[in-house]
């Protein structure tokens, strides 16, 4: 039962899996946690709250155990379905042991949840326990995106000092939070140089940088860049189309808006 439920999860078919969850327990087998496991991350591929809900209530129900593999898909279910309150009551609950888990830990955290007070107060309980090391790629990058939503420039500038004397400007993950950082706090011009330095330009480096241009109503600029980043061929995604319509909207540029849609 348990390897039939979680094949169906693991290959997305959540609805199934569920129904076989169920008849589990209807037939008073108990699902274990590999079960509920891979019920969470089928659940967190197709944002399926409700649902995912409904396997961690099973788990605390049943009393399994919760050890750090468990509440890395179990945060990531909640932030990647939207659930800000219960991905950070998961997270709170958690007991991370080392630099890897945490890193794992706030990968969906980092991409999903843009709360001040949770990314703050993750900041400060990895400083507190002391379970990462300073020149961990996906710390200082959690680092510069918590810094970036309070737009905190001189607690930016001490991260990204403390990653050139560790080496990791070039770093393309650091880079690319190091644009975002200095382009959130009104520094386009530094974040113009780091884009300039980026050897292999991907779409998110594309993304923050004209972004941030039309966040700051520079029209010319993004036109310019748009042009270049056509004429290399390099085409925006869906995240990229909707953080420039929403810059652009927000600047008060409806009409460049329209035109960054059409040609995008």
């Amino acid at each position: 039962w348990g390897s039939m439920t979680s094949a169906y999860a693991e290959q997305g078919l959540v609805i199934p899996a569920l129904d076989l969850f169920q008849r589990m327990q209807e037939e008073n087998l108990c699902p274990d946690a590999i079960t509920c496991i891979s019920l969470l991350k089928a659940c967190s591929g197709l944002g399926a709250l409700e649902h995912g809900r409904k396997v961690h209530v099973y788990m605390e129900k049943q009393g399994l155990d919760f050890n750090p593999s468990h509440w890395i898909p179990l945060v990531g279910m909640y932030a990647r379905c939207g659930s800000l309150i219960d991905a950070h009551n998961a997270f709170k609950n958690s007991h991370p042991s080392d630099s890897i888990t945490w890193s794992t830990i706030l990968c969906p955290i980092h991409d999903y949840i843009c709360s001040t007070d949770t990314m703050m107060e993750v900041t400060e309980r990895m400083q507190d326990e002391g379970t990462t090391q300073p020149n961990e790629i996906a710390y200082l990058c959690f680092l510069l995106k918590a810094y970036s939503s309070l737009s905190n420039l001189r607690k930016g500038l001490s991260i990204h000092a403390e990653i050139q004397k560790f080496g990791l400007e070039y770093d393309p993950d650091i880079q690319n939070a190091l644009m975002y950082m200095h382009a959130k706090c009104g520094n386009v011009e530094c974040a113009c140089k780091i884009f300039d330095k980026v050897e292999e330009k991907n779409v998110k480096s594309w993304s923050i940088i004209v972004t941030c241009f039309a966040e700051h109503g520079l029209v010319d600029m993004v036109n310019k860049y748009l042009v270049t980043m056509h004429g290399m061929g390099i085409l925006p995604d869906s995240p990229f189309v909707l953080s420039l319509l929403y810059a652009c909207s927000h600047s008060g540029l409806m009409e460049e808006a329209l035109h960054c849609f059409i040609s995008t």
